[in-house]
């Protein structure tokens, strides 16, 4: 398979074209629209510090690092797709690297055909040295939309990005039932005391999570009008390392 124009529109949305050689949030120099040393193409084509690029080169830079990522998704997804789902998963890995990639939960879904599991992984994948990001966010939700969307779409042209953080918190809900005991806090600090517990098996309705201080947060109101947290895993990027079921599984 190859991209489609609708792929190149999402990630050329996303990327931006930038004209002057910058320091992404990793600290990762770029230019043009997300170049980095780390491309395949970068032997030709060095970034370094004060250069500037046309649109017109970033253009043609783009089609060739795209055409790598291509390469590694075919490589990767071992059963049949569609094009949007292919499109999709090429954006996601063009932003993070073949590596994240292959090590996914998100590629085992997909090999897997559980293509409603794979594509709540994609929100998972939101924060950059430790935070969430809302430009992520936007990228992630817009590429699991791309991931969902009817394969028979003439077009797709990515929405206008709204944030969906709110204080920190990224919109969604679900009910998380725990393996073992789990805290609730009154904020998301790992040493903060206890205010209540939730034991095995009991439900943990919540309307939204958050991914800091290494570990994933789970949040919802409680009865005094308060907002709590329950940490549910580790902040690695993997459901299956959840301390119980609800979390994108």
């Amino acid at each position: 398979m190859n991209i489609s124009q609708n792929g190149l529109n999402l990630i050329e949305t996303f990327e931006g074209y930038r004209e002057l050689a910058y320091y992404d949030t990793a600290g990762v120099l770029t230019i043009g629209y997300g170049h980095t040393n780390n491309t395949a193409s970068a032997s030709q084509y060095p970034v370094y510090e004060g250069e500037t690029m046309t649109r017109d080169l970033a253009n043609k830079i783009l089609l060739t690092d795209v055409s790598n990522y291509v390469t590694d998704v075919n490589n990767a997804v071992t059963v049949q797709i569609n094009q949007n789902q292919f499109d999709a998963l090429v954006s996601f890995t063009y932003n993070l690297g073949v590596g994240t990639l292959y090590s996914s939960d998100l590629l085992t879904y997909v090999n897997e055909g559980n293509f409603g599991a794979a594509a709540q992984q994609f929100l998972l994948y939101v924060h950059s040295n430790g935070r969430v990001l809302p430009g992520l966010v936007n990228r992630r939700t817009q590429e699991r939309a791309l991931f969902l969307s009817d394969s028979n779409t003439s077009s797709y042209t990515p929405s206008t990005p709204n944030s969906s953080v709110n204080n920190g918190l990224i919109n969604y809900s679900g009910v998380f039932i725990p393996n073992q005991t789990l805290q609730v806090s009154a904020d998301t600090d790992p040493n903060s005391p206890a205010i209540a517990t939730y034991d095995a098996g009991e439900q943990i309705p919540y309307d939204s999570y958050t991914l800091v201080n290494g570990y994933a947060w789970i949040s919802y109101i409680g009865q005094s009008g308060q907002r709590r947290y329950v940490a549910v895993g580790p902040d690695d990027g993997s459901s299956s390392t959840t301390w119980g079921t609800g979390f994108f599984n």
